[in-house]
């Protein structure tokens, strides 16, 4: 009968042995177990996105809905012209919050601002309330800590961490 031999550790895996299969390689029952822990652990990483994001990007998009109509009704008045632009920009950033997993949402704050300004056209009341609600849910730290996680920054600094340990793991 031939001998096994684990692709992770080197280590002859016995007749009485299981041996195990990740990702196309055969490998130890310890080596397994390490790797399912391993996998544990960068489930535990990752956080569940908060409802207040997902206000937030539900928000955004009816009040972009409703700049776009505003703009495009009150089209006699110059000032609501204006709102059409910031209803595109609010919808295009409600579907990045709204996805299951987004991107960095870059702008978060400075679309709230805009919001808020966008009161002088005298048609933005909704994004008057939205805006302020925006820069309320962004001072809550649950929201703070998924978005420092959402940063491609950090993102890069966990992969690299996770395969520095998976390097370090495979030597061992």
């Amino acid at each position: 009968m031939k001998v096994e031999i684990c692709e992770n550790c080197g280590a002859e895996i016995g007749k009485l042995e299981r041996a195990f299969i990740q990702e196309g390689h055969i490998i130890c029952s310890k080596c397994s177990e390490r790797m399912r822990a391993e996998a544990k652990q960068l489930s535990a990483l990752t956080i569940s996105k908060p409802g207040k994001v997902t206000a937030i990007g539900g928000m955004r998009l009816g009040a972009g809905v409703c700049n776009i109509l505003a703009g495009l009704v009150c089209y006699w008045f110059v000032l609501p012209l204006l709102l059409i632009p910031l209803g595109i920009v609010e919808i295009i950033s409600a579907s990045n919050l709204l996805k299951a997993e987004p991107d960095y949402p870059s702008g978060l704050k400075t679309i709230a601002i805009l919001e808020i300004v966008a009161i002088v056209t005298l048609a933005g009341w909704i994004s008057l309330a939205v805006g302020i609600l925006t820069l309320v849910f962004l001072g809550d730290p649950r929201v703070k800590k998924y978005l420092d996680l959402l940063s491609t920054e950090n993102r890069q600094e966990v992969s690299s961490t996770i395969q520095d340990d998976t390097s370090s793991f495979e030597h061992n």
